[in-house]
């Protein structure tokens, strides 16, 4: 049998949410979950550890090596493999070269490996698949997979990370960068664990874990990591949450009468505490013009307000037409009105898909 557990899309450096904050959440998560984490036999963190490229002399970058120095030592300590997969390039900026450092100060080289191209290792006699992120088209992915296979003399692996995507876990979006999940069910005999989209779910036994820490609205569901067991009696795996996970909120207010609206906001407002991310759907447009008086109740809270129907700030309607001229530079941001709010990889991946197709 084999026990480990996995991460991804921990965005240290996030604008949003404090590094110090996501490094506690880190902290606290390990210490509470260390009785099982401990008896695991491999740790991979599944792409994007960093959100953007940060000054090596900045406290932002300090914090998150120190943070980093204990995971190494922790994992030699334990004899734990260690692996981290590289996720996309626009957040991880090749950041991942400070661990050298660390390998060679720790003596971590036996147990510690940085995958940036698509391979495949022995890990205590189980096949395990690693496909990074940006590595082509999902259909070229998949050759160079089976290439892989055949250089190895494998027909199928036992377990795979990979960030990316999967169409499961994008419904109606078609990109040419998504994964199909029946022809890695066909060469995986376990789990396919996959970072980059931000939300939990899961296809099969394909598992989309989401980031560890809340990092927007549109992110409510829970957060943390996984730990799982394969090749026991049954496979199985368990969702340990990070319970300190940044809240973000969002309220629904549907009242017409703004004292009806102001008691209902209250009223929901109890339950979070100062300094939460609120943002607040006004479904009354009568209601939404009263976003002054709102605002009174919400002084303590980090918020916004949202358009029902666009995920914009509240607008007032205005019942008139414009012909709009649809060029190659506006065109973004114009079908970025109607998209609505997404989370901040699927904007990415909006934007370079669309970028293709304007070529």
């Amino acid at each position: 049998m084999l026990a480990y557990f996995t991460l991804s899309d921990i965005h240290l450096g996030h604008n949003r949410v404090k590094t110090s904050d996501v490094i506690n959440q880190l902290t606290i998560w390990f210490r509470e979950n260390e009785h099982d984490l401990v008896n695991c036999e491999l740790l991979v963190i599944n792409g994007d550890i960093y959100d953007r490229l940060l000054p090596s002399s900045s406290e932002e970058a300090g914090i998150i090596h120190k943070w980093l120095l204990w995971v190494f030592k922790w994992c030699k300590s334990n004899n734990i493999l260690f692996r981290i997969v590289k996720g996309t390039d626009s957040h991880d900026m090749n950041q991942i070269s400070t661990f050298d450092t660390y390998v060679k100060e720790l003596d971590t080289s036996n147990i510690f490996k940085y995958i940036e191209t698509i391979d495949v290792e022995d890990v205590k006699g189980y096949k395990v698949l690693y496909v990074p992120d940006n590595m082509g088209t999902g259909d070229e992915v998949y050759e160079k997979v089976k290439q892989l296979l055949v250089k190895n003399r494998l027909q199928n692996v036992d377990l795979m990370f990979v960030h990316g995507q999967f169409h499961f876990q994008l419904p109606g979006i078609v990109l040419e960068s998504s994964h199909d999940e029946q022809r890695y069910l066909n060469i995986v005999k376990h789990y396919i664990h996959v970072g980059h989209i931000h939300m939990y779910k899961v296809y099969d036994r394909i598992i989309g874990n989401g980031s560890f820490p809340r990092l927007q609205h549109g992110e409510e569901e829970p957060k943390g990591g996984l730990l799982a067991y394969i090749g026991g009696i049954n496979d199985r795996y368990i969702f340990l949450e990070n319970k300190l996970a940044t809240t973000f909120v969002t309220i629904t207010v549907e009242d017409d009468n703004l004292n009806d609206a102001i008691q209902t906001l209250e009223s929901k407002l109890k339950r979070y505490n100062v300094g939460d991310n609120i943002a607040i759907v006004l479904k009354n447009e009568t209601i939404a013009r009263h976003k002054l008086e709102l605002k009174e109740y919400l002084k303590d809270f980090n918020y916004k307000f949202i358009n029902k129907d666009k995920g914009s700030d509240v607008k007032t309607t205005v019942l008139e037409y414009d012909v709009i001229e649809i060029t190659p530079n506006n065109i973004y941001n114009e079908l970025l009105e109607q998209v609505g709010m997404l989370g901040e990889d699927e904007l990415i991946i909006f934007k370079n898909e669309l970028e293709k197709l304007l070529k």
